[in-house]
């Protein structure tokens, strides 16, 4: 019974411990999955969030404030002395007969303080007080806000410029792979035909309808076709872990994609991608650019609000826990602060002359941004047209390739042409294959950088 027990365990261990996980993805899944997962846009969330935050931070200076305090103080027994009788013995020679009743009554007074008074002797003072204050006005501080305002909706561009980024490189690595898929399977098929001749050929050598030769030829041919499989099998291990990477998923998870590579044309939305016309402003740089120009020409009111003064009210309460022998602070206390910018020495003034000429750099940078991108739209128009008509033109080409090699095949077959010509048909048609692939991957990429360019991704 222990045996089997462990026997068990090890079974539970082997099928549960060890589960390797398996999806399977269309391409709007491989990009909604990228977009939850990949940490890039994480990061990008992660920031328009910490902007919300500083605008309520930037909202909040403005609101009523609180501070508490306490403070102790000790004198070391520090006496005040308020007698203001002279420490010498003369009289002082003072002219009564020129005083009125008023000075009569003060000079009385004044005598009996300096003959009767003891010092006061400062033993220490504890108190506990709270301060209101409320903004009233600050030009900086309405400016602020829409500074912030502003950073927060850069933020939220440059998030949804990373995701337009994301979707682009799952989108063309997702094409990539299904192609590696589709040319293995077109050279596995190709290495198939060719044992399928290759059997056929040393039959034919035993009764001495061919040379030897003939079948070294296609040998040759099938070396080189398995070398090549080697090499797309690696590449396609690469661009599987690219994709892993960019969906934020596990390298050992096993993916499955479920679309076709001949789902991906339409002829139509290209023909309409070549005759679009385009608005810079759709642009996802562009609209980044208008909002940094937007934050550069509030950073210059910013500056210039440095000339405005600020206003303040507050209130205070003073508790006292432990006062000396004499106290004047009042327990209460209520008032305005105002604050007026008088001279720095010319700081305020290059600071404001050092943002109107970031603001001007941001203007030039926003101008020269919509002239590439008009550029930039018109060579990406170019490129998939001409895309577009290489695809027709290789599509063409391996239906003719395709033709020659079933041919050739029969006519080797019959022993019309010799196995070198067999395999040269055979070449020719793998790389009319190939440059098909290659001219339907790059269609897709180029109608994918100019869905980018408009937004359209």
């Amino acid at each position: 019974m222990k045996k089997q027990l462990i026997l068990m365990g090890l079974t539970l261990i082997s099928t549960f411990g060890f589960t390797q996980e398996n999806i399977s993805l269309n391409l709007k899944e491989a990009q909604q999955k990228a977009l939850s997962n990949n940490i890039t846009i994480k990061n990008a969330q992660l920031a328009v969030q910490a902007a919300q935050h500083n605008i309520k931070a930037s909202v909040a200076q403005g609101l009523p404030q609180a501070e508490g305090t306490i403070d102790y103080s000790y004198y070391f027994d520090y006496e005040i002395d308020f007698s203001f009788s002279s420490s010498s013995e003369s009289t002082p020679n003072i002219d009564y007969t020129a005083l009125d009743a008023g000075d009569m009554e003060i000079m009385k007074l004044l005598e009996d303080m300096g003959g009767s008074s003891e010092p006061i002797i400062m033993e220490g003072s504890a108190s506990g007080g709270i301060q209101v204050s409320q903004l009233l006005f600050s030009g900086q501080y309405w400016v602020g806000i829409q500074t912030a305002k502003l950073a927060k909706l850069l933020s939220e561009k440059q998030l949804e410029q990373k995701r337009i980024e994301i979707i682009e490189s799952v989108t063309n690595v997702y094409y990539g792979i299904l192609i590696l898929e589709e040319s293995i399977d077109v050279l596995e098929s190709s290495i198939d035909n060719l044992h399928k001749t290759q059997r056929k050929t040393a039959a034919m050598v035993r009764a001495g309808l061919a040379e030897e030769t003939d079948t070294l030829q296609i040998q040759l041919s099938l070396n080189a076709l398995s070398n090549n499989i080697s090499e797309l099998h690696r590449s396609l291990d690469f661009n599987y872990t690219m994709l892993k990477f960019l969906l934020g998923i596990s390298y050992d998870t096993d993916v499955k994609l479920t679309d076709k590579i001949d789902s991906f044309i339409n002829e139509q939305e290209i023909l309409n991608a070549i005759e679009k016309n385009f608005s810079v402003s759709n642009n996802i740089d562009y609209q980044l650019i208008e909002t940094q120009v937007a934050l550069s020409e509030k950073m210059v009111s910013l500056e210039k609000m440095s000339y405005a003064p600020t206003l303040a009210g507050f209130y205070t309460y003073n508790y006292k826990f432990q006062t000396t022998g004499i106290d004047m602070t009042p327990n209460h206390i209520v008032g305005l602060s105002l604050q007026v910018p008088l001279f720095s020495s010319g700081q305020r003034y290059h600071s404001v002359q050092k943002a109107k000429i970031e603001a001007a750099q941001t203007r030039n940078a926003q101008q020269l941004m919509n002239d590439n991108l008009v550029m930039q739209m018109q060579q990406a128009q170019y490129n998939l047209k001409n895309a577009y008509e290489n695809y027709l033109l290789q599509k063409e080409n391996i239906e003719l390739a395709e033709t020659i090699y079933i041919k050739t095949q029969r006519k080797y077959e019959y022993g019309v042409v010799s196995s070198f010509e067999l395999t040269q048909a055979n070449n020719s048609y793998l790389e009319a294959q190939s440059n098909y692939l290659q001219a339907y991957i790059k269609l897709c990429q180029e109608k994918n950088a100019l869905d980018k360019l408009t937004n359209s991704l």
